[in-house]
């Protein structure tokens, strides 16, 4: 038995929750074989259908089957087995419009639109079988029960009373407790009252069908659950129903008896449900055909979610495999009665009886004897329709018009039961003296006070109406109330009505407040039933469609009576409506929404509802009532062995855990709150209560993200956020709070800083805006900026959707003309400052490109500009971009351009500006002569500027220009003019992007126009110009950031690589995550410079297969400048001192792998992460190279490693292809700075692993020698590793028998020596990445042999290259020509060489 527990666990069968160790012992002891039969049990010998059946389930490969094939099974009329196989397969799925239609034709042919109902009736639920999937099974403690034959007369009576006319009787599988005599006695009553009497009973032999069948039985139905016998034996672990094929031939054993029909059912979903359904089919099929009398009927089941059976993991059947099922039955054999389980939404019940189903069960009750009331305790009085319960506690000043309310309700068919819990004022007295009026009030008085839940309780217990609800002491009902819920109840009885309310404020509530109370309270919900009851209320993961208020629905007072049974007795606290809500909906099986019933008045503000002040104080006595209210309800889940109820409880908790948060935010004062948290945190944890707080943040300051609201000092956020911040908690992979806390803080903590800086920046542009000299930096894209307020980003090129830089002004804001950015370029900024800004001065340039305003005249290149690389301080300083000195400079003049630059010498020397553009291979001639045609028409007196300038060698270019205010906005409104009536006659559809760019073009010479005009007429301006200097690299550096994963301990994995290596970087990336812990996330980095950006995405793309990592570059340039970086190993390249910038790129992770790219991975990494360095700066395994070479009789290794290195014991030096380095360490001891300077020293020979060695001995923890294993490269393992020190060769040695890393330093590579050692085990790895191809590229080119060149030795010409009659015989026969070839055959043959 315990390989049958085994199997079943692997398997995703075996829920543990049941199963103890006495349990265990038992199977041990009673293990029988599944297919041999008990001798109690019938054999049929003379029947093969059971080998037939499972033979051809067996053979059954349902992926075969083609469109075709099921369209020709459609096309058949009487359809074959093989039919039948084509209808259940995968490529009928697409065709089931098809199939539906013709199984509805085939359902009306022979059964017209009639619709057969049945019920069942439970009179036992004894069990005997060990089925792991079962609620009933043996081994799970529920109640049992079975009625007696008067307590069957009474149940069949009252069904008979329905008009229905056919009955199912249900025993549970226990001939112990039911045997064949007592099904006899049911089917004799039943007879009594029914035309038609089925039985679901354990499987029996033939000679007891023919009783039950004389006794009144017509049918018998049984449930083979699977044909896969080695899957029905790890389902059925013990009794009779373990047997095989005893349950499979029971159809047949009961047509050998005498009964009229038989049913046939798989439990769908247990194992593979289309080998299942055809088997279940096909045994129908055979039976059939043997007893040809027989009626056949088939049930559809499938497996659904089962209390106490949570780790089954079930093959699930949605509903269109299902409708799959029930039309291939209704196709495959047309007569067969087909029954839809009233476990289906009533959407699929409507729909499948619309189509193939003929019959379904009606006034469904599983509970044993639950179709009548037990009416002995209450003979001789009369049930009242509805209890209205009252828990009533010092509710003296509300309580008379409570139960007045009560007693005049139109409906008169009622009780009242007050329950005064033991108050203190006049309410005693109110209740007494109410009752003295009206008989159908009864006072149960509690003493002393037990608190609304046992009041609660004790109203329930003394409840007698048919239906109940509570109604508290302070509130009130509507007239029509309880006829309102009547007449509801009638139209859609069920064990819970969810009503609506009317809402009054109380105790001066805002109005806003009610309203969106009663709003929320009164929103609409979906009727459910079973589990999807308790889970709309409770699953978290369902969004809490359904609120949990007690007093807002009507229950059937029986199930109220079994779930406060079931509920705790002690006192809960504020949130026992929810626990109350949960016990009671895990027990009640139907629920429906009627919001329009809004007879019940709630006074909100009453009692302890509202948003009055509480103390902190008071919030801690809160915060301890609900977790008592929290672990009644994990209790009851317990009690019930239900996972599905245990999710619930955790979803009630967090749910209510953020209502009595908001209590938190909204009612305990500000300088109180700090308390409160603390005491929230003492009682659930710093967690749960550090999240809560941190939800608080979050919403806030995303409001006011939103809103554009500044943070100010005072606000109450930065005191929420200070609070938060003081709940510390460690991350935690398996704690699912942990996580949770994380998350949220993640969050909060991103809106709070961008809330800083929108506040921050919000301030900037105040400060932007103060400025009266203002020089505005167009972008379109994020920069760099220097610390400036005087000069100004303008974001352009903006659109629906576009990503608004709250940093910059924008162009499409006030008055603009932001659409016309893909023509105008800059100039859309200076419109906008033209037409919304004030200011004294008016500049312009770009966000690579800006003013120099130093006095030193710096190189320039051939188009007339600095070049330089980064916007920061440096270059701040270098060019003089510091306000003070910008707007001293800028008031000295009226006008500031860049250089008016020689284009005899500059910009390819093309001459003049009219030689320049048309030099531009996209800008069109026309263009330009056009725009000239329009200035000399709208400016007559600026053509002689025009014809000066482009005939002149002068032109400033860029549109970067400062102005005086007047001058600015004079020359705005000149130019634009001038544009506005080009772009009026331009047709720009057949522009390429470059020349639909043109009015930005032309307004740089219109620009010179203008300047060189006022120069021209003498308008005194103050001139100056200044150099451009450009900006390789404006963008900001790039920033890795944390990844947002939490439910997964990281792996943080960094590599280094160029373009060149992108091949083997995926190799080794390849084989690290095959062989990868995918319980662990792996943040693999790739430090590079020039990959380009395709083959990026082509690797993210491949490496998409693996969703517990992710893949990240970041280029490192910027962090190189400066350095001169070299290596002094033809092997080695610049990559190699990327790991050195490791400490800095990834600031968040204080222990990092570092792997090269030249090596395969076999083991897992996540185990050499994992390895405690101890303090030391890093891990590495020892260099068997280095250390061989310290051995060489006359080698210089070991003065090198002494006297350059400064090595104490040179044998500590290890390989630094593989490290497991303590970042945080390396951070606190060395610079980035430090670092690269170390590494130019062009002493070393292996200048990074050099650097490490030097400056980290003493401080590496030596690592197994299987996490680097080197290879054998040029045969070094025989002619020098063997030189090494002893146990160094033997441990090296060992480890190539286990490789974990195999690297392939040296020259010899895999990729250029396929022959070389390990390079099988690289291959394996390679093949399978989208670089295959190239690395086998480079492997030809590698082994390619060298030809000698060999100088051809043309044979000497028949007539010469300068004879005479070449001149005539080439033009008449040209070289190579047919004529050619012919006359030098001719001529060779004539003299005799051929």
């Amino acid at each position: 038995m315990a390989e049958t527990v085994q199997a079943s666990q692997q398997d995703g069968h075996f829920n543990e929750s049941i199963v103890n160790e006495e349990i265990l012992e038992d199977m041990k002891k009673n293990r029988i074989d599944h297919m041999k039969y008990l001798p109690d049990m019938e054999q049929l010998e003379e029947s093969d259908v059971m080998d037939q059946v499972i033979s051809a389930m067996n053979a059954y490969d349902y992926d075969k089957y083609t469109e075709a094939d099921v369209r020709r099974a459609l096309a058949h009329d009487n359809r074959t087995p093989e039919d039948f196989k084509a209808l259940l397969s995968p490529a009928a799925l697409p065709l089931l419009e098809e199939i539906a239609q013709a199984a509805r034709i085939e359902t009306r042919k022979h059964f017209g639109n009639s619709i057969c109902m049945f019920t069942p009736i439970y009179i036992a639920n004894y069990c005997e079988n060990y089925c792991i999937y079962c609620g009933f099974n043996c081994h799970n403690k529920i109640r049992r029960a079975q009625l007696n034959a008067d307590e069957i007369e009474k149940e069949m009576a009252a069904i008979a009373e329905t008009g229905l006319q056919e009955i199912l009787i249900l025993t549970g599988e226990s001939k112990t407790k039911s045997n064949v005599e007592y099904i006899g006695k049911a089917c004799e009553i039943a007879r009594k009252y029914f035309k038609v009497v089925g039985l679901e009973v354990y499987p029996m032999n033939s000679d007891e069908y023919a009783y039950l069948h004389k006794c009144g039985a017509d049918y018998v139905t049984v449930f083979q659950e699977t044909y896969n016998s080695d899957k029905y034996e790890t389902l059925h672990l013990a009794g009779h129903k373990r047997i095989f094929p005893y349950r499979l031939n029971t159809q047949e054993r009961a047509l050998k008896g005498g009964m009229r029909g038989v049913g046939f059912a798989a439990l769908l979903g247990l194992d593979d449900f289309r080998k299942d359904a055809f088997a279940t089919g096909y045994h129908a099929y055979l039976l059939q055909r043997k007893y040809p009398h027989a009626e056949i009927a088939f049930s559809c089941p499938r497996l659904r979610p089962i209390i106490n059976n949570d780790r089954i993991n079930p093959k699930d059947v949605h509903e269109p495999q299902l409708l799959q099922v029930v039309c291939a039955y209704r196709l495959f054999m047309p007569f067969a009665s087909i029954t839809v389980s009233t476990r289906e939404c009533a959407r699929v019940r409507d729909n499948l009886v619309n189509i193939a189903a003929t019959k379904i069960s009606a006034g469904v009750s599983t509970g044993i004897g639950s179709h009548v009331e037990d009416i002995e305790p209450n003979r001789g009085r009369v049930m009242p329709k509805i209890s209205i319960i009252i828990p009533a506690y010092n509710v003296g000043k509300y309580i008379e018009e409570c139960l007045e309310s009560a007693r005049n309700q139109t409906l008169k068919d009622i009780e009242i039961v007050v329950v005064n819990d033991g108050s203190t004022d006049n309410t005693g007295d109110v209740i007494a003296q109410e009752a003295s009026k009206d008989s159908r009030i009864h006072v149960v008085t509690n003493h002393p006070n037990m608190g609304t839940h046992r009041t609660r309780m004790a109203g329930a217990e003394a409840a007698t109406g048919e239906y109940s609800f509570f109604l508290d002491g302070d509130d009130a009902l509507k007239p029509d109330m309880c006829e309102q819920l009547v007449q509801e109840l009638s139209l859609h009885p069920a064990d819970v009505l969810h009503f609506g309310i009317t809402v009054v404020g109380a105790n001066e509530l805002l109005d806003s407040e009610r309203e969106a109370f009663e709003a929320n309270n009164n929103a609409s919900t979906q009727d459910a039933v079973g589990d999807d009851i308790i889970r709309d209320i409770f699953d978290e993961s369902r969004g809490y469609k359904v609120d949990w208020r007690v007093t807002q629905r009507l229950y059937k007072t029986s199930v109220l009576k079994q779930a406060f049974a079931a509920m705790t007795k002690e006192r809960l606290g504020r949130s026992q409506d929810g626990y109350e809500c949960f016990v009671v909906s895990a027990f009640a099986k139907t629920y429906h929404s009627c919001k329009h019933c809004r007879g019940y008045i709630y006074y909100y503000g009453r009692g302890i509802s509202g948003t009055s002040t509480i103390s902190a104080e008071k919030y801690a006595q809160y915060c301890h009532h609900f977790k008592a209210d929290f672990d009644a309800a994990y209790d009851f889940a317990d009690t019930q062995h239900s996972e599905m109820l245990r999710a619930c409880a955790q979803g009630f908790q967090r749910k209510a855990t953020e209502i009595l948060s908001n209590d938190w935010k909204i009612r305990v004062p500000e300088n109180e709150k700090l308390s409160a948290a603390q005491s929230m945190s003492d009682v659930f944890g710093p967690a749960i209560a550090g999240r809560e707080i941190y939800r608080f943040v979050r919403d806030d300051a995303y409001e006011k993200l939103s809103g554009k609201t500044a943070l100010l000092p005072n606000d109450r956020l930065n005191n929420w956020f200070g609070i938060a911040n003081s709940f510390e908690v460690l991350p935690s992979h398996e704690d699912t709070d942990s996580l949770r806390f994380h998350e949220m803080k993640r969050i909060a903590t991103s809106h709070m800083l961008d809330l800083v800086t929108q506040s921050e920046q919000a301030e900037q542009i105040e400060r932007y805006n103060n400025q009266r000299v203002r020089l505005f930096v167009t972008t379109h894209k994020n920069v760099n900026r220097f610390e400036s307020d005087i000069m100004q980003p303008v974001q352009v090129g903006l659109h629906e959707g576009s990503y608004r830089f709250p940093w910059a002004f924008h162009d499409d804001e006030g008055e603009n003309i932001s659409d016309r950015n893909p023509r105008y370029c800059e100039l859309t900024t200076q419109y906008w400052a033209w037409k919304n800004v004030d200011a004294d001065y008016y500049g312009f340039c770009h966000y690579r490109r800006y003013f120099d305003f130093s006095e030193t005249v710096h190189e320039e290149n051939a188009f007339g500009e600095i070049m330089d690389d980064y916007i920061d301080a440096r270059a701040a300083k270098e060019y003089g971009l510091d306000d003070k000195n910008i707007e001293q400079i800028v008031r000295q003049y009226d006008v500031i351009t860049t250089p008016f630059g020689d284009l005899t010498k500059i910009i390819d020397k093309h001459g003049t500006p009219r030689a320049l553009w048309e030099a531009a291979p996209l800008l069109h001639d026309d263009d330009l002569l056009r725009c000239y045609r329009i200035l000399c028409k709208m400016y007559p007196d600026y053509k002689e500027d025009a014809d000066a300038f482009f005939k002149g060698n002068k032109a400033c270019f860029c549109n970067m220009f400062i102005m005086k205010k007047e001058i600015f906005f004079d020359y705005c409104s000149w130019m634009f003019p001038i544009l506005e009536e080009f772009d009026k006659n331009t047709n720009y559809s057949a522009y390429s992007k470059e020349a639909l760019r043109t009015p930005g073009h032309l307004s740089e010479r219109l620009l010179n126009i203008y300047l060189m005009h006022h120069k021209r007429i003498g308008s005194n301006w103050k001139f100056k110009e200044l150099q451009c200097v450009h900006f390789t690299n404006p963008e900001p550096a790039e920033e890795l950031k944390p990844l947002d994963v939490f439910d997964k301990p990281i792996v943080p994995v960094v590599f280094a690589a160029d373009d060149n290596y992108v091949p083997q970087l995926t190799t080794t990336v390849y084989s690290a995550m095959k062989n990868a812990d995918p319980t662990y996330f792996y943040d693999v980095v790739v430090l590079q410079r020039n990959i380009a950006w395709d083959k990026q995405e082509r690797l993210r793309d491949f490496f998409k297969q693996f969703p517990n990592m992710s893949l990240r570059f970041t280029n490192v340039e910027r962090e190189l400048s400066g350095y001169d970086l070299s290596t002094n190993n033809a092997h080695i390249s610049i990559e190699t001192y990327y790991r050195f910038l490791i400490q800095k790129l990834l600031p968040f992770y204080d222990k990092v792998l570092y792997l090269d790219s030249d090596i395969v991975i076999n083991g897992d990494i996540s185990k050499l992460y994992n390895t405690d360095l101890q303090g030391k700066l890093l891990g590495a395994i020892r260099d068997i190279d280095f250390l061989a070479n310290l051995n060489v009789k006359h080698g210089k290794r070991m003065g090198y490693a002494k006297n350059v290195l400064k090595m104490k014991n040179p044998y500590d030096y290890f390989q630094a292809g593989v490290l497991v380095l303590n970042t945080k360490a390396m951070r606190e001891r060395y610079t980035i700075k430090q670092w690269l300077t170390y590494a130019s020293n062009p002493a070393f020979i292996y200048n990074d692993q050099d650097v490490l060695n030097a400056h980290c001995e003493g401080e590496v923890l030596y690592l197994p020698w299987e996490w680097n294993v080197v290879h054998d490269c040029g045969g070094r393992v025989g002619n020098l590793f063997v030189q090494a020190p002893h146990d160094i060769y033997d441990a090296y040695m060992k480890s190539r028998n286990n490789p974990q890393i195999i690297h392939y330093a040296g020259f010899q590579k895999p990729w250029t020596d396929p022959d070389c050692d390990f390079a099988s085990i690289y291959w394996r790895y390679a093949r399978e990445t989208p670089f295959y191809e190239r690395l086998l590229k480079r492997v030809v080119k590698a082994t390619a042999p060298s030809k000698p060149v060999v100088e051809s030795v043309k044979p000497p010409r028949a007539i010469g290259e300068d004879n005479a009659i070449r001149r005539i015989i080439d033009p008449i026969m040209p070289i190579g020509s047919r004529r050619r070839a012919v006359a030098k055959a001719i001529g060779r043959a004539v003299r005799g060489r051929e």
